[in-house]
C-alpha cells in the first residue's frame, strides 16, 4: 500500500485503469524512439552538404530541439506513472497538450511554405554563399548538374571573370551544364519540407494518442492527502478489528481469557480467594440461599 490507499487498490482492478497504464507506457515508448529518430535527421541535414549549404539550419535545429523536448517529456511520463503522482501527471498532461499544438502548427506552416516562398528564401540563401562561401554552390552544381541559380550565369561558380571568361561555369570543360539550379534546389527544397512537415505531424498525432489515457490517470489517482487520509483510516479501522477480536476471544472464554471454563466468573488469585469468604450454594435449584463457609462460632467439617 505504499503507492496508495484504498482507491488505488480499487483502480488496480479496473480494467480501464489497467489499458491506460499500458497505452502510456507504450506511446510514451515509440515517441520516445521517434525524438531519437528525429534528433538522428537533424543531424543528418547538418552534416548533408547540401542541407547545411541551401536549406537553412533552421529546419535542422527545429527537428534536433523538437527531438530533444519529445525524449524529455516521454520520460516525464515514465517517471510520473512509476510515481504514481497526480500532480506530475496533470503537469505531463498540460506539456504535452502544448508541445502536440506547437509541432502542430509547425508541420501545417512547413507543409504550406511552396513555390514563390522557396524562390525567395533560396535567392537569399544563394547570394549568401556566393559572397562568403562560394564552394557551397560548386558542390550544388555538381550534384545537380547545373549552374548558376534563376539562369547560367546567374552567380554561378567559378565566378565570372571578363578576363577569364573561359571558366563560366557554362563554358568550363569540367562542367559545361546548361540549366539553372533553381528547379532542382527548389525540388530538393520541397522535398525535404514535406518530409519534416510530415514527421512532425505523425509525431503529433502519435502524441495525442497519449492526452486521453494521461487524463484518465491522472483524474482519478488519488491525491497525496487522499493517500494519507485513505492510509488513515486503514490503520485506525485495523485497531477497531484488533481491539474487537480482543473483546471476543475474552467474551467466548478463548485462550487467555480471564473468565473460567465454568462461566461462573472471572478467575481469582490465591490472595483474592484468601482475603474475600467463600459462598456455598446451598439446595438446588435457583432460588436457594448462600451461606458463608467460615462465619463466627461454626464448626468446622
Amino acid at each position: 500500500m505504499g503507492k496508495g490507499g484504498a482507491e488505488y487498490t480499487s483502480l488496480s482492478g479496473d480494467t480501464l485503469y489497467s489499458t491506460a497504464k499500458w497505452a502510456i507506457l507504450v506511446i510514451n515508448f515509440l515517441t520516445a524512439l521517434a525524438g531519437a529518430a528525429l534528433i538522428g535527421v537533424g543531424i543528418y541535414a547538418l552534416l548533408n552538404p547540401l542541407g547545411s549549404a541551401m536549406v537553412p539550419m533552421t529546419l535542422p535545429i527545429i527537428a534536433i530541439v523538437a527531438g530533444g523536448l519529445v525524449i524529455l517529456l516521454s520520460l516525464l511520463g515514465f517517471f510520473s506513472f512509476w510515481m504514481q503522482d497526480k500532480n506530475m501527471l496533470w503537469i505531463y498532461f498540460a506539456l504535452l497538450a502544448l508541445l502536440v499544438f506547437v509541432q502542430l502548427v509547425v508541420g501545417v506552416v512547413a507543409l504550406n511554405t511552396r513555390g514563390h516562398t522557396i524562390d525567395q528564401l533560396a535567392d537569399r540563401r544563394w547570394s549568401y554563399l556566393y559572397e562568403h562561401n562560394p564552394r557551397y554552390i560548386r558542390n550544388i552544381e555538381e550534384q545537380y548538374h547545373c549552374c548558376g541559380l534563376n539562369y547560367v550565369d546567374d552567380r554561378a561558380y567559378p565566378k565570372v571573370s571578363e578576363r577569364l571568361d573561359k571558366h563560366r561555369c557554362s563554358v568550363n570543360k569540367d562542367f559545361g551544364y546548361n540549366r539553372a539550379c533553381l528547379g532542382p534546389v527548389r525540388g530538393e527544397w520541397e522535398s525535404r519540407q514535406t518530409g519534416f512537415g510530415i514527421a512532425v505531424i505523425s509525431l503529433a498525432a502519435l502524441q495525442l494518442l497519449a492526452l486521453l489515457p494521461a487524463y484518465y490517470l491522472a483524474s482519478r489517482l488519488p491525491s497525496a492527502e487522499d493517500r494519507e487520509r485513505d492510509l488513515l483510516a486503514e490503520f485506525r479501522q485495523r485497531l477497531l478489528d484488533t481491539e474487537g477480536g480482543n473483546r471476543s476471544a475474552e467474551q467466548g472464554g478463548g485462550y487467555g481469557s480471564t473468565f473460567d471454563a465454568g462461566g461462573a466468573g472471572p478467575l481469582r488469585t490465591d490472595r483474592e480467594r484468601t482475603a474475600s469468604p467463600v459462598q456455598h450454594t446451598v439446595g438446588r435449584p435457583a432460588g436457594s440461599y448462600p451461606y458463608q463457609g467460615s462465619r463466627p462460632g461454626s464448626r468446622a467439617g
